[in-house]
């Protein structure tokens, strides 16, 4: 699971599946072992792990590069890259790039150690840098100096390296971050494109180093990047849209030659795989799949085989836990199953709420789509509703084998409702960046319309209609409260109450002024969709819940709704949970914060009004 204890850090262990063999565990699992690579050959598997002890015998606490033999010796390496590793990449059989964070300079490690720390706000003297790592000599060599590297691609001999990078290395930098060329000889660095306000991911250089593909939109979360995929020269420098207007979202591409690449896109519920050519360079679908594809915010595949062209990817749906599956693209009447059994137990212990896909119309006319969860629950007594927004914005509800919250509150004989409002992905770039400078509008009118929806189809009960989010769901919960009377109760995980704090105290602080297209300044949009600004109208009981340590969305958006309502009289209730930052990963707060969330609703009925429609602003 995806849970842990206090103080304590996740284990895992890399296996492998060869077609011949089948599957093979390859480490021990007494470590966080993560994200493993083979090189061409597969000679060596490098891969990231925090095992190992420091020099002072505590566990090791940071990300290193490690390097395992397949030689028949089982032979482990620790790369002597120093810093905290946050990517590698193999360019060879034997060499590979790393990103590492930079460690702290001697001065400061020696004032720590006489006892200062102090520590000065965004300091950029740290920088997740790329080093050259030689396996036959063990050595490791910095290429990158005072340049925020965000993601990479090497070319097929390591000359050349395609990365988004940034001048400065704070988090809030990545928004504003550019496309670029790296000459690994000479350490030299060209810009090939400035994206402006959009953001630009998952770059991936051709094996000549003459061609980049990468996805660009408006983008919500580092690590949350669906988009248009871009194609561009780079000596020539204009990039071409190679999915100007489609209606779906790019994740990821992989090159299979210099003339030709596959892609994955997000359509709606579906998983599909695409191929482009030179010199049109359109695409061409190969292959569509009910499947949600892992990670389910940036989905991720491996090209297995070239010939036959089959891939391989960690997937999901409702009625199938994560496995491993592989996928041939080019016969598709072949079969796309999984060739792993890890979760098997779990699918024979755990009875999972149905899942179905939902549409309605909005106030604009348009068809929206989203799911609901325990239809099983109808009959002919009304059914409580939960209404579960999202975060993001640009992001998305797929079908999963469980929704965590949603699935335990299904099961306790709720509907669930997961609207994909506006400003979603999966399909296409203009409808994932139609909320921009519109945070709280359209988007919160897609949730009210969808809710009407829902409870003209089913017999749903009209006083116990509830709704939850987290971080901009957690936003789009405390906006609800200031805007409608519809829900019973409301909770809200981790959302922003004032747009303006937020800028003064985020690591985000770029986020705002770029999905608000205003400057934090002039304070027109800031204050028009803070929900602090409206909090006279809230009647709606509200559940808020925060980790201390949240450096995102600051405990402080919290406590301000918290103070402003409780000021008013209104019923308002917050919990802080420490050691957690932008989301719940210890197992004793996560299951205090659902057991709350579901007493929360349980124990609130919304008091009959004299007119059922919602008081919308």
């Amino acid at each position: 699971g995806s849970f842990r204890e206090p103080r304590s850090t996740l284990k895992s262990a890399v296996y492998a599946y060869a077609k011949e063999r089948g599957v093979s565990r390859l480490t021990s699992g007494e470590w966080l072992d993560r994200e493993p690579a083979f090189t061409e050959g597969g000679g060596l598997l490098g891969f990231l792990s925090n095992r190992g002890r420091q020099a002072d015998g505590s566990e090791r606490t940071a990300t290193a590069f490690f390097v395992l033999s397949l030689d028949g010796s089982s032979e482990v390496w620790r790369a002597p890259v120093p810093g905290l590793v946050e990517g590698f990449e193999w360019v060879s059989p034997n060499s590979a790039l790393v990103a590492s964070l930079d460690e702290e300079s001697e001065e400061r490690k020696q004032r720590k150690a006489a006892g200062f720390d102090e520590e000065e706000f965004e300091d950029p003297s740290r920088y997740v840098s790329l080093w050259y790592f030689n396996a036959d000599t063990l050595s490791a060599k910095q290429i990158t100096r005072r340049v925020q590297v965000w993601e990479f691609s090497p070319d097929s001999r390591g000359r050349k390296v395609a990365l988004t990078y940034s001048a400065l290395p704070f988090e809030r930098s990545w928004y504003r971050a550019k496309l670029g060329v790296l000459d690994t000889a000479d350490g030299e660095l060209k810009c090939v494109y400035d994206p402006g306000w959009r953001q630009v991911g998952a770059p991936r250089l051709s094996p000549d180093g003459k061609r980049i593909l990468f996805t660009s939109s408006l983008w919500s979360d580092r690590g949350s990047q669906l988009g248009d995929l871009h194609l561009i020269n780079v000596e020539v420098g204009e990039p071409t849209n190679l999915t100007d207007g489609a209606p779906y979202s790019v994740s990821w591409a992989e090159w299979l030659d210099e003339e030709s690449a596959i892609f994955l896109a997000q359509r709606g519920w579906e998983s599909v795989f695409f191929r482009i050519e030179a010199p049109e360079w359109t695409p061409r679908e190969l292959r569509s799949m009910r499947l949600t594809v892992n990670p389910a915010w940036y989905p991720k595949f491996t090209i297995l085989n070239r010939n036959p062209l089959e891939v391989a990817f960690s997937a999901q749906n409702n009625a199938t836990p994560p496995e491993i599956w592989v996928a041939p693209l080019e016969n598709t009447s072949n079969n796309t199953a999984p060739v792993t059994a890890f979760n098997t137990e779990l699918k024979q212990e755990l009875d999972v709420p149905r899942l179905e896909f939902f549409e309605w119309t909005n106030t604009r006319g348009e068809r929206l789509t989203g799911y609901l969860e325990g239809l099983d629950n109808l009959g002919d007594k009304p059914c409580p509703l939960v209404v579960h927004v999202h975060g993001g914005p640009t992001s998305s509800v797929r079908p999963t084998y469980l929704s965590s919250l949603g699935s335990l509150l299904a099961c306790q004989g709720y509907l669930v409702f997961y609207p994909n409002y506006t400003g979603s992905v999966g399909r296409g770039l203009a409808f994932a960046e139609s909320n921009r400078g519109d945070l709280g509008g359209q988007d919160f009118r897609d949730i009210v319309s969808g809710v009407e929806a829902v409870r003209a189809n089913y017999n749903v009960d009209p006083e116990r209609v509830y709704l939850k989010g987290g971080s901009y769901g957690g936003f789009m919960a405390m906006w609800a409260a200031t805007q409608t009377d519809v829900f019973a109760a409301i909770a809200a995980l981790f959302g922003v109450s004032d747009w303006l704090s937020f800028h003064g105290t985020s690591n985000l602080s770029d986020w705002d002024e770029i999905h608000l297209t205003e400057s934090p300044y002039k304070y027109t949009r800031y204050d028009a969709f803070s929900p602090i600004r409206h909090v006279g109208g809230v009647t709606t009981p509200i559940l808020l819940l925060h980790g201390k340590e949240d450096p995102y969305v600051p405990v402080g958006q919290s406590l301000q709704f918290y103070r402003a309502l409780s000021d008013l009289g209104r019923e308002v209730k917050l919990v802080v949970y420490p050691r957690e930052g932008h989301s719940f990963t210890e197992k004793s707060h996560v299951k205090d914060a659902y057991t709350r969330v579901s007493e929360w609703f349980r124990t609130h009925t919304r008091r009959p009004r004299d007119s059922e429609s919602s008081s919308t602003g």
